[in-house]
């Protein structure tokens, strides 16, 4: 926290007028005494205070930190306070944060009175009064730390993130779990994942029977999945059609954000899952990020409405040498990816007027990508007149971020 915030929220409040105040916080540096800070700043700006943004970067859940949870709920006004995003930059011991008469997964009588000191992850109110306080938020990002799964904070959600952290394990879980949560959702237009999904599919197969009924979301308009940290023991703990099969989206248009691992055989449009939720999906904008994505699969894919397609640092993309599949696209992007040429060849048949190669190496046909140089720009260009070359990264930057954001 800077020098003397308290004077600058007071400053920025009267400002601002009437108008709702957003708060961003971290830990750098921070003791449990500093946890008084905030409580003058919910103080002076407390019940206009429309969004709460907090960075955690300790390796776990400190005093400091309930007390700032505390101290926020305690002050703002539930009915106008709408987003609450909370990020830690590693995995924690214990990623829960709970009233102290509820566990992680289920709500229980303690028997602990309310000023028993049970540690940081435990506030001092009982999880109805939690829920109660957050009761009017919309809009969820939680990254590597969570409320228990039966908390009502999840419900009646417009945007949930659950992420994991840049460093360490993501957080378990239960298919089951994440299909009641969403359920809860019916205006859900925004969802974002990363966390361990624990499912009973082996290959992308329900074990024992066949899954029940997807949920209905008519107004979801992006859904961002990555398998990038479930690994466990050199495989994902669920495939992207196996979290897929949840959502039954409604006529808007999808926008579809897709990362895999490390595994060349993970599966992605082979999946049945992915198949089924294509079907009753109108997808306009796909993007896959990492992984060995094969456009020939694709093919085998419902997506009448795709009109933008987009690959990042993959690991390799196989693009049929005739494709003779008539897509639409108005756009084809591809970024940080090694390509043959005839790989480009059949992206220019795919996509004639569109098509767009950032950052990438392009290999001469029959020759090792591993030894190979790049072909130059120059011979490039001539090759393929009609495609736009380019190293600047930053257009990748702005495509993704037009994309994540919805109007």
């Amino acid at each position: 926290m800077a020098e003397r915030p308290l004077d600058r929220v007071i400053y920025h409040t009267n400002r601002s007028g009437k108008l709702p105040l957003e708060l961003h916080l971290d830990d750098v540096g921070c003791t449990q005494d500093d946890a008084s800070i905030v409580q003058d700043i919910v103080l002076v700006a407390g019940a206009r205070i429309q969004s709460l943004d907090f960075t955690m970067t300790s390796p776990e859940i400190l005093h400091f930190h309930r007390l700032v949870f505390e101290h926020i709920l305690s002050g703002i006004s539930p009915s106008d306070f709408k987003t609450l995003r909370i990020s830690c930059e590693v995995s924690l011991p214990d990623a829960f944060i709970t009233g102290y008469d509820s566990g992680p997964w289920l709500a229980f009588e303690t028997g602990n009175a309310p000023h028993s000191d049970l540690g940081p992850n435990i506030l001092r109110w009982k999880q109805g009064i939690i829920n109660s306080g957050f009761s009017g938020v919309t809009n969820l990002h939680l990254q590597g730390v969570f409320f228990n799964w039966s908390s009502t904070l999840y419900h009646g959600l417009v945007d949930l993130r659950l992420t994991a952290p840049p460093i360490g394990k993501a957080t378990d879980i239960h298919i089951s779990t994440l299909k009641y949560i969403l359920s809860k959702c019916p205006g859900l237009r925004t969802f974002q994942f990363s966390l361990h999904l624990i499912t009973n599919e082996v290959d992308d197969e329900p074990s024992l029977q066949r899954p029940s009924d997807p949920v209905s979301l008519p107004d979801l308009e992006m859904i961002r999945v990555s398998t990038a940290h479930a690994y466990i023991g050199g495989r994902p703990s669920f495939y992207v059609g196996s979290l897929l099969r949840l959502f039954a989206p409604g006529s808007k248009p999808l926008r579809l954000i897709l990362e895999t691992g490390r595994n060349p055989n993970e599966p992605l449009f082979e999946s049945n899952g992915m198949k089924e939720f294509l079907v009753r999906s109108k997808v306009e904008r796909l993007c896959i990020r990492n992984g060995h994505p094969s456009i020939n699969e694709m093919r085998l894919c419902h997506l009448p409405d795709l009109k933008h397609l987009a690959f990042d640092s993959c690991h390799r993309i196989s693009a049929p040498t005739s494709p003779n599949w008539s897509l639409g696209l108005q756009s084809l992007f591809v970024n940080a990816t090694t390509l043959g040429q005839e790989d480009v060849r059949s992206m220019v048949e795919l996509c004639p007027n569109g098509l767009t190669l950032s950052m990438c190496k392009i290999c001469p046909t029959h020759v090792d990508e591993k030894q190979a140089q790049s072909v130059p720009e120059l011979d490039l260009q001539a090759m393929f007149p009609a495609v736009r070359f380019t190293m600047n990264e930053r257009l990748w930057c702005n495509l993704i971020a037009r994309w994540s954001n919805l109007d």
